[in-house]
This record gives C-alpha cells, sequence and structure tokens, in this order.
C-alpha cells in the first residue's frame, strides 16, 4: 500500500501490512482541523481498497463465508461518514495477521464494540447537508435517517416482469434529501404518542408499524414534524457551521433552515431504494438475491420481522423490499416519458401509492420499481411506511 502524505491519500490495492496500518492511523489521526475534506477523501479511498482488496479476499481463502458477510454488512453501513468507519475495518485485518484475534467471533464482537462507540458521531443537534442524521424520540428510542445525495436516475422499468403503470422509463432528478434508514417501528410509533384504529397483527417493538392508513402515517409525520420543529427549523450563522461539506454552502451571513418530515415521493423512495447515486443496479433493493434483503412469502413465515435483520441496500438502508409495503406520498397516476425535476405525482386523485412489496407478496413486487396503490383510508396487515426529511417548500 502506497501512502501520499499531502491533502489526498491513494492506494494499491495490495495486502495490508501492520506497518502500513501504523503509519496510516497516524496521518489520519494527525489531520489538522483545516483537512476535513481531505478527511472525506481520505475515508473513501481506505474504504475502496478494503471493500474491493484484500480482507474479503483474505477471509474467503480462511473459508470465513459467515464473518465476510458480517463485514459486509459493517462496511455497507452508512452511519459513520468519517475516515474512521473504515480505519475500523483495516484494524479489524491487522486482528487476524497478528493473532490477536483467535476466531471469527472475537474479532466479531470488536468490531461491534468499537462501531457502538464510533456512532456518536452520528448525532447532532441538526439535520447536517451530506451526512446521516440521528434523531432522538425519547431517551430511549431513536430513530436514524441516511442522506441521500441528489441525483438523476431512470425511473420506472420496462423488463420482463414490469407492469404497465411502471412504464415508460422516465429521467427523474432529484434534490438532496433524508430518508428512514428502516421503515417506523411500533417503539417508534409509541413514542409519538400515536393513537390507531387498528392493533398490529404482531406486537414487539422493533417490529414495523402495520394496519396503517395512508392518512394515518402521513398525520405521525405531520406531528413529529411538530415536535421537533426546534430542530429541523432553525437559523444558522455560517460562520459557525461546521467545516464539513463547507464547499456546498455560503458563508457570512445568517440563513434560514427549514425542513419536514414526510412520506417520500414515489421518485425519492425509488432513487434510494436503487441505491442512489451509488446504485449497483441490483435488481431488488441491495441484492439481486431477494433473500439477502427482504422478508418475502417465500421466508417469512407468514408474519413480520423485526427491521433491519435482512442486509441494507449501497445507502445503508434495510427493509425496502420486503416485510411491510410502504406508503408514499402521491396520488397514483400513470407514468410521463417527460424529464422531471423533484416531482411529487399528480395534483390529485383517488388512491395513494406503496411501494416495496412484503412478507406477504412474491418477488416480483419487491423490485424497486413496482407500483401497488390503496384508498388513502385502507389498512392492511403487511403494510407500513417509513419518513422522508426534506427542505420546506
Amino acid at each position: 500500500m502506497t501512502i501520499q502524505i499531502n491533502s489526498r491519500l491513494t492506494f494499491r490495492r495490495t495486502r495490508f501490512s501492520v506497518l502500513s496500518l501504523i503509519q496510516l492511523q497516524d496521518f489520519l489521526l494527525n489531520l489538522s482541523q483545516n483537512d476535513e475534506k481531505a478527511k472525506i477523501d481520505a475515508w473513501q479511498d481506505v474504504y475502496d481498497s478494503i471493500y474491493n482488496g484484500s480482507l474479503f479476499r483474505w477471509l474467503e481463502r480462511q473459508n470465513l463465508i459467515q464473518l465476510k458477510n458480517e463485514f459486509n454488512k459493517l462496511l455497507r453501513n452508512r452511519d459513520l461518514v468519517d475516515y474512521k468507519f473504515a480505519l475500523l475495518h483495516s484494524l479489524a485485518e491487522t486482528l487476524f495477521e497478528t493473532g490477536k484475534a483467535s476466531d471469527s467471533t472475537n474479532c466479531l464482537k470488536y468490531l461491534e464494540d468499537e462501531l457502538k462507540k464510533e456512532k456518536k458521531l452520528t448525532t447532532s443537534e441538526h439535520p447536517v447537508v451530506g451526512r446521516n442524521w440521528l434523531l432522538s424520540l425519547n431517551e430511549h428510542v431513536k430513530m436514524p435517517l441516511v442522506w441521500v445525495e441528489g441525483g438523476t436516475f431512470k425511473m420506472g422499468s420496462e423488463d420482463n416482469e414490469a407492469d404497465e403503470d411502471e412504464k415508460p422509463v422516465h429521467t427523474v432528478t432529484l434534490s438532496g434529501y433524508w430518508i428512514g434508514r428502516y421503515p417506523v417501528t411500533q417503539e417508534q410509533w409509541e413514542a409519538i404518542g400515536m393513537k390507531r384504529r387498528e392493533k398490529n397483527t404482531r406486537e414487539g417493538k422493533l417490529l414495523p408499524v402495520e394496519n396503517i392508513s395512508w392518512n394515518e402515517a402521513n398525520k405521525f409525520c405531520q406531528e413529529i414534524s411538530k415536535r421537533f420543529k426546534d430542530k429541523i427549523q432553525w437559523e444558522e450563522d455560517r460562520n459557525r457551521s461546521s467545516r464539513f461539506f463547507e464547499e456546498f454552502e455560503e458563508k457570512d451571513r445568517v440563513v434560514e433552515k427549514k425542513y419536514q418530515f414526510t412520506l417520500p415521493t414515489e421518485a425519492q423512495w425509488e432513487f434510494a431504494a436503487r441505491g442512489g447515486r451509488i446504485s449497483q443496479e441490483y435488481k431488488y433493493s441491495g441484492s439481486n438475491s431477494l433473500d439477502e434483503v427482504a422478508w418475502f412469502w417465500e421466508n417469512s413465515e407468514e408474519k413480520t420481522h423485526e427491521v433491519g435483520q435482512k442486509m441494507p441496500n449501497e445507502l445503508g438502508i434495510h427493509d425496502m423490499s420486503g416485510n411491510v409495503f410502504e406508503w408514499c406520498r402521491d396520488w397514483y397516476g400513470e407514468y410521463s416519458a417527460e424529464a422531471q425535476t423533484d416531482p411529487t405525482g399528480p395534483k390529485e386523485g383517488s388512491n395513494r401509492v406503496f411501494r416495496g412489496g412484503s412478507w406477504n407478496f412474491p418477488a416480483g413486487g419487491c423490485r424497486p420499481s413496482s407500483r401497488l396503490y390503496f384508498v388513502p383510508t385502507r389498512r392492511d396487515n403487511d403494510v407500513g411506511f417509513r419518513v422522508a426529511l426534506v427542505p420546506v417548500q
């Protein structure tokens, strides 16, 4: 591995050594506060080197496939937009090479313990553009939100499984936004003190809330926007703002920041499900193998499951294929072939869209482009939702 000691790190994708890891750690830890952009660049370089390099090959040679899959989950978890995230995994390889991790179980426990310490990096009083955010609903219940960088993608599908309402494929450009890492859980619903007409068919704090109408899901979004208004709407002095991503921010003036919680639009939901700007074009959200990422009718045992048990997608978002369908903000309507920017769907209608497939649905409905719809008052035991955090229009 080659280290270039300036504002940028470069690596050959070769086997890591203990010495190079020590040099790398010293360099990263000694970067001055004025080099935050360099830390971001370094983080991406280390991430790429590990993800495509020696760690996974070494695990394969040792026939530690299960541990390799666990590493993969951690690498695809985007809680930590910081160089320490990838550095942690390279140090884990050092544990193997030096014999300090006698077996895969001990090494994995070390990783989990370290990640718990580092997750505090995701917390802040207000959401920061370009970073994931952890909102505390109360002392015990959190709601992790994943930053989805804006971009352009092809929305819809024309493959053999596509229904007519997935056509025509059209170009959509989206601004950046946050979306829930998981579907809204029962403990999150209860933390806000929401009332409901129907009970969950299966009770559990970390199970997705279901039997929820569009109207109820939308009211939840309105309630948390009201409850946490001081966190998502504030005035910011640019001279005191974080230096992270400062190149995207104007300076030397006080600006008003205004965000609101909503249901994601169809376009926002599909873009996030596909993996955003780092999409690998998987058939499902995060994999070509549905069993890796989803609870659906062939593996669910006819019930919902706790969120986050399956592999995340490229953005670190879980359960966008399967487990429960998810309400979107849009009225249902036909697609247009015209290119669109930040579309919000038809201005009126009689049905609202839901996406993603469920524990009670076949594989075809778990594709990111698949669309279904209900009247906004209808409830079902396999329909839930997740939130988005977007600028107030």
